[in-house]
């Protein structure tokens, strides 16, 4: 959890700092601009890269969101897997760990989400007459 709240706290300090920096490219301060790469940039080209580079960290964002939430999923089925070094002989239960951990970074997203299949209860709702929607409970 630690990773995803600095994940979303310095995601917030980024956009803010993209923020000002629009703000200072409208408000026309040449002392602040030099030596960066908006000195010499037109008005009209920084405005579309501004509104660009937001929503470029938007979606870094939620892809570094993602990855640190399948990073947590897969660590915790790993730890699941630890059950398996008490076969015995020890050799064996060592060996097959030693496999189903390393295969585990290679498991599709979805393949580790339909382990949870179990969990989700879908219901159907009737939309029309001839259309059907499922809500997941």
């Amino acid at each position: 959890m630690q990773e995803i709240d600095s994940i979303y706290t310095f995601y917030l300090f980024i956009k803010d700092a993209i923020r000002v920096t629009g703000r200072i490219f409208d408000r026309q301060l040449p002392g602040i601009q030099k030596r960066t790469m908006f000195e010499s940039m037109p008005y009209d080209e920084f405005t579309k890269s501004h509104a660009i580079a937001l929503s470029e960290l938007d979606n870094l964002v939620v892809l570094s969101l993602f990855a640190a939430f399948e990073r947590s999923l897969r660590n915790n089925l790993s730890d699941k897997l630890d059950v398996l070094k008490t076969i015995c002989p020890k050799n064996l239960g060592n060996g097959i760990y030693n496999l189903t951990n390393a295969e585990i970074e290679r498991w599709r997203i979805e393949e580790i989400f339909s382990l949870f299949d179990f969990m989700v209860v879908t219901v159907p709702i009737i939309v029309s007459s001839d259309a059907v929607a499922w809500i997941v409970l």
